[in-house]
């Protein structure tokens, strides 16, 4: 029953946007019956649980952004050393030679 729904609806399809697309050519038998049995197949492949793929996208996005993080600090760990070791030698010499005088 659903295929004939299907077919019928494929020979004349009702809605507007595909009205002039399919006035000027539109699809014989054999593309009607493939499409059919196209559309059935995905609607069975389409059954399957949607929570596993869910489940993979997740642990997908959380390992992306972990190695994002490590990528980041890798990049960004040793930017101001090169600035900060001068700063901390001269602001600690002073103190030096104070406590020694």
């Amino acid at each position: 029953e659903d295929r004939r729904k299907l077919g019928a609806w494929l020979s004349a399809p009702a809605t507007p946007t595909m009205q002039p697309t399919f006035r000027d050519r539109p699809l014989d038998g054999e593309e009607i019956v493939a499409l059919v049995a196209y559309f059935q197949d995905a609607a069975k492949r389409g059954e399957e649980d949607p929570g596993a793929s869910v489940l993979v996208f997740i642990f997908l996005g959380l390992g992306g952004a972990a190695v994002v993080l490590v990528l980041f600090n890798g990049i960004w760990n040793g930017r101001f050393r090169g600035v900060r070791r001068p700063l901390v030698a001269d602001a600690a010499w002073p103190r030096s030679q104070e406590t020694s005088a």
